[in-house]
């Protein structure tokens, strides 16, 4: 990729889906400057992969406080281990060459140009 820095693509604000759930979506076309055969592979037409919190809880019941103490631990290292796993999907799609755009993505790049002729 180039040295410079993607700028993050934004939500559409105005789509037929919630914003944020289904997008924003990377544009099919790379933007000026960056290198067209790993954008394609990786970003173009993609959901941007979002950061997120995702919270597990665990009723627990223990007898002593180093019983707590213990399954804390044990529960702290099976969700990094978890936490840790590629995506099931991740080898099959590494396999295909990459990840298949998402079929709206053109749809927004449409949206797009009829929005700047407006």
């Amino acid at each position: 990729m180039s040295d410079k820095t993607l700028p993050l693509p934004l939500p559409v604000l105005d789509g037929p889906r919630q914003p944020g759930v289904t997008d924003p979506i990377w544009p099919v076309l790379p933007p000026s400057g960056f290198d067209a055969a790993p954008y394609e592979k990786d970003y173009a037409g993609q959901i941007e992969r979002q950061r997120y919190l995702h919270i597990v809880t665990a009723d627990v019941l223990a007898s002593s406080r180093a019983d707590l103490r213990k399954t804390l631990k044990n529960l702290s290292r099976f969700a990094d281990i978890e936490m840790r796993k590629a995506p099931p999907w991740q080898k099959y799609w590494e396999a295909q060459g990459g990840r298949p755009a998402d079929p709206r993505a053109a749809w927004l790049e449409k949206q797009k140009a009829a929005k700047a002729v407006e």
